[in-house]
This record gives structure tokens, sequence and C-alpha cells, in this order.
């Protein structure tokens, strides 16, 4: 394993395997199946990737990652990149560029292209970009272009101009030492995620040491990326420097405006301040970006809820709720909104909701849906455990016969 010691590799694959016990979730056997190809254990690797897939069929990093592991493993993967797919659906740019990468070592230089034209179209100032795009000139057979486009990256980046510089050792850029820079693009941009992930374990655990161990092996795959800036970001905040913190997460902004964590971790250090308008106007832009991302309005809503525009806030509540339907936060914050505008009937039914999806039931929330009910039009014809037991009916939940015995005791 060359980016890791054994203290590290040995906890990094303890911890992924308590996490896919406990949660399942694609992100961990994504992330499992990166530690396993380090490990050269290359088979094991494609059966994680594929219970991602398995679990979330658009699910890019996995595929991506299937391609990568077969190019190493000389044993190809049966599945293709998928090309029609990054473009049709636009995922983050460290996907796209991924697959940008993978598509080059192949020659497939004009879907390359086509991927490229569209990232720089809503990407700034992120080297890797501009690195590629020279890349890919110069294996067009446009050198002097491709050397410019090079040379923007070297510029903003003193970790491309370094790198490069290694490869090139003195000559000018070819397809051979162009297909050793992506080699070297392709294992830093693959192993990143396990190396943010792990980083940010750690620190959210008080192990300082192991994350800051974990944060230098990050720093050494790609500094210039938004998922390493980010992560700069989140340790910033945990350290109580929101000025550093700021910085960081508008620069992965601006790399990545696809990302929307940037721009809602934007959206708390502005309203922390009381600026309410700009964190609004992040979330904004953020949401045109990204229409379909569940978060994005429901902290939308809770920003027109500080603004006191509550329409605006329950048509994001509810326009969240309409993607993800069983997101209980946007749930209790409809409760909560409706509770505020007196919209009793609402209010209860958004709390019993919350019961339904969650897997506790909170003293204040119980004590919300009992005041809730005694003002709403179901306490005239029915006591509360018989509207509980009314929404059970259409409603089967563990949470909700709990909720009825602490009604009962209570």
């Amino acid at each position: 394993m060359i980016w890791i010691n054994q203290v590290l590799s040995d906890f990094a694959g303890k911890t992924l395997k308590n996490l896919l016990n406990e949660t399942p979730y694609p992100d961990f056997y994504n992330l499992y199946g990166i530690f396993q190809a380090e490990q050269e254990q290359y088979e094991k690797a494609k059966e994680s990737f594929q219970k991602a897939i398995d679990i979330n069929k658009y699910y890019l990093l996995p595929r991506l990652n299937s391609q990568y592991i077969g190019m190493v493993s000389g044993k190809p993967s049966l599945n293709d990149i998928p090309v029609k797919m990054i473009l049709a659906t636009r995922p983050l740019v460290e996907t796209q560029l991924l697959a940008v990468e993978l598509l080059l070592m192949e020659d497939r230089i004009k879907e390359a292209s086509q991927i490229l034209e569209r990232i720089l179209k809503i990407s700034s100032d992120y080297p890797e970009v501009f690195l590629l795009k020279g890349i890919t000139l110069v294996f067009s057979g446009k050198k002097k272009l491709g050397e410019k486009e090079i040379q923007k990256a070297c510029l903003i980046s003193n970790h491309v101009r370094e790198r490069t510089a290694f490869y090139l050792k003195r000559t000018r850029l070819d397809r051979e030492n162009g297909k050793e820079i992506l080699k070297d693009l392709l294992h830093r941009a693959y192993v990143m995620p396990l190396l943010t992930e792990m980083t940010g374990f750690c620190a959210s655990r008080g192990n300082y040491v192991l994350a800051g161990r974990f944060l230098e092996r990050a720093k050494e795959s790609n500094p210039d990326s938004p998922s390493f800036l980010n992560l700069l970001g989140d340790l910033a905040c945990s350290t109580g420097n929101k000025k550093e913190a700021e910085k960081n997460y508008l620069v992965a902004d601006k790399r990545d405006p696809r990302c929307a964590y940037a721009a809602i971790k934007l959206s708390f250090l502005y309203g922390e301040k009381g600026k309410i308008d700009k964190s609004l106007s992040v979330l904004k832009r953020s949401a045109h970006m990204n229409p379909l991302y569940a978060d994005l309005h429901s902290y939308l809503g809770e920003a027109y809820i500080a603004k006191r525009k509550f329409t605006l806030a329950e048509k994001h509540f509810k326009k969240s709720l309409s993607i993800n339907p069983r997101y209980s936060k946007a749930w209790m914050n409809l409760a909560e909104l409706y509770e505020n505008m007196k919209k009793w009937d609402g209010s209860f039914k958004a709390c019993l909701k919350v019961v339904s999806i969650g897997r506790q039931t909170p003293r204040f929330l119980v004590e919300m849906i009992k005041r809730t009910f005694q003002k709403s039009s179901f306490s005239k014809d029915k006591t509360l455990l018989q509207a509980i037991e009314e929404y059970k009916k259409a409603n089967e939940h563990p949470g909700i016969e709990k909720l009825m015995e602490i009604i009962k005791i209570s």
C-alpha cells in the first residue's frame, strides 16, 4: 500500500467494516471497495463496488472505480464508462474528472472533451480542469494550445506544477508522459474519498492524531480538490476559526458549484453572522444548480423563516418532501412552521409523520403532539389516542405504537 501506513490501513479497514454492519449505505461499500483495492484485493473490491451500484444504480463513483480497478489489475471491467449518464446527470466535478482521466487513458478524446467542456461552463479556478484540458489538446495534436492550458494549471497550483514537472523532466508533454501524468492523477483522485472520509471520521470522534495523519495523506493526494477544501473548512469550523473555514468553503464552491456541501456550510456561517440575505443568496444559487437536492430546499425554508416569509418557507419544505418524502428534518420544520402559523391540523399531522419515520420519540415532540392536537379540529370528536389510532391505520410503524404507549402512561 503506497499511500497509507499499516496503522492507518488497519484502522480504515476496521472502521469501514463497522460502518457497513451498522448502516450498509452505498457510500460505505464504495469506500470499502477502494480500501480493498489498495490491499490489491481486486475481485473483492469489484464485489463491493457492485453492491454499491445494486443499491443505487445511478451512483457513478463505484462504476468509475470498477473501471479503474480493471485497468490496474489487467482484468478490464465488463461495463463501459457511463458517458451518457455523466452528461445527462452532471454529477460532482471530481466525479466527472475521474471519468475524463479514464477516457483519456483509453484514448477516447472526443468523449473526454465533451465532459470537460461541460465542466468549464460551471467551474473556474480548478487547476486540474486546465491540466486535463491541456493533456486532451496535446493528445489531439494541438500541442501549443495544450501547453498554454497546462501553464494555467501550474500558475494556480504548486501541487500541479510539482507533479507535472516530475513527469515531464525537462521534456515537452507528449502521449507517453501524458499517460504517466494521467495514471498519477487517477490514483490520487481514486483514493481521495477514503482519505477525506477517514479524516472527518477521526476528527468527529476526537482522535486528532489519526485525523492529522489521514489529512496529510489527503493533502499529498490532491490539495486543490473541492473535497479537500471542504474538509479543511470543516476542521477550521471545529476549532472555531470561522474566517479560515469561510475561505476554504468559498474556493470549494467556486471550483464545484454542483457540490451543495460548501454552499450549505457558507449559508450556516452567514446565518450565524445575521447575514440572512447572503445566506439565502448562496442557497438559492445552489438550489438552481441542484434542483433535486432535498436538503437545500429544507435549508432554504429555514432561511425564509428567519426572514418571516412563511409562505415561501412552506413552499420549500414541501418541495424538499416531494423529493424525499422520508426526510424527517423537513417534516419537523414543517410541523414547527405550521404551529407558528396556527395551522394546528397540519402541525399535528406533520408531527405524527416525524414519529412514523424516526427511530426515537423525544419528549419535546410528544409535548408538541399533545399541544397541537388540543388546538386542532381533530380534538372536537376524538381523543388523542383515537386520532393517533386512526393515523396508524394508514401509517403502520413501530414508532406510532411506541408513541401510543407513551401517551397512555402520561
